[in-house]
């Protein structure tokens, strides 16, 4: 499972490049609000740095057009899911979940 996002376009604003991810995946246009959240994570062959941004959303239902099935879930929930261990760090640096 994973969480929208990609990489920031030369030029582009964190908020931006969210604004557009969301768009590609998920075909929603949402209202990109506070940065809660960054971390930085190394892989053996890559590092990462994430943003997590509080969005709101003012129309429109997701479709999953990067990915064979997506679901929405509480976010009591959120922290039963695997995730990634570079998104796992940036939901624990969040509050939203304690995984480390």
């Amino acid at each position: 499972m994973g969480i929208p996002g990609g990489k920031v376009e030369p030029g582009e604003t964190f908020s931006a490049a969210l604004q557009r991810e969301l768009w590609e995946e998920v075909g929603l246009s949402p209202v990109i609000g506070e940065e809660m959240a960054v971390t930085r994570y190394r892989y053996p062959d890559r590092s990462v740095e994430l943003h997590l941004f509080r969005c709101a959303l003012t129309d429109g239902e997701p479709v999953a057009l990067q990915a064979a099935a997506m679901r929405w879930v509480p976010i009591k929930l959120l922290c039963t899911y695997d995730f990634p261990p570079a998104n796992a760090a940036l939901l624990a640096a969040a509050g939203i979940c304690r995984f480390l």
